[in-house]
């Protein structure tokens, strides 16, 4: 019956999905240039700095006129928040996929293998995170950092409650 229900929601998702694109045949363009425009940034601020930047050259740079871009952004402050999203979600994902490699060993080599993961995702992301830290007052750092040590705090958690119930670890609370 789970099988089922789950089958039945992917359907229904799936149907929606095309429903949407039938009622919207430009949704597919706007996706594409939104991304065009977030990587040309991106592109910019590691090449020429955050501040640098302006929405004035991005759109240059894209071949964009400057109304395109306030379709999709705000502001410039948004496509760094875009991007640290990306980056955020690549740590977790990079943990996720190294703690998951090898599900049979106890939870302290998975711990190490998540780790590992994630250092390499911190090393390709290096370029971009001295951007955000360039663009990012002392205070806005500081909740980044807190935003992302509480992003990480449940699946390390986890992973460290199966470390205590496999004897890995010793702890009175794996949040802690």
């Amino acid at each position: 019956p789970v099988d089922s229900v789950a089958s039945l929601r992917h359907a229904a998702a799936v149907t929606d999905s095309q429903s949407a694109k039938r009622l919207d045949p430009h949704a597919e363009a706007r996706r594409a240039r939104r991304k065009q425009l977030l990587q040309v940034a991106r592109d910019m601020f590691l090449s020429e700095g955050y501040a640098s930047t302006s929405v004035s050259a991005i759109v240059r740079a894209a071949g964009v006129a400057q109304g395109t871009f306030y379709l999709y952004f705000k502001n410039k402050e948004q496509i760094l928040v875009h991007l640290r999203t990306e980056v955020l979600r690549d740590y977790i994902a990079s943990f996720e996929a190294g703690r998951s490699r090898r599900p049979d060993e106890k939870a302290d080599a998975r711990l190490v293998d998540g780790l590992g993961e994630i250092f390499k995702s911190v090393k390709r992301h290096r370029d971009l995170v001295r951007v955000f830290r360039e663009a990012t007052s002392g205070e806005q750092t500081e909740r980044l950092w807190i935003e992302g040590r509480e992003t990480f705090a449940s699946p390390l958690a986890e992973l460290i409650q199966e470390g205590i119930e496999d004897g890995s670890f010793r702890a009175d609370d794996a949040r802690i």
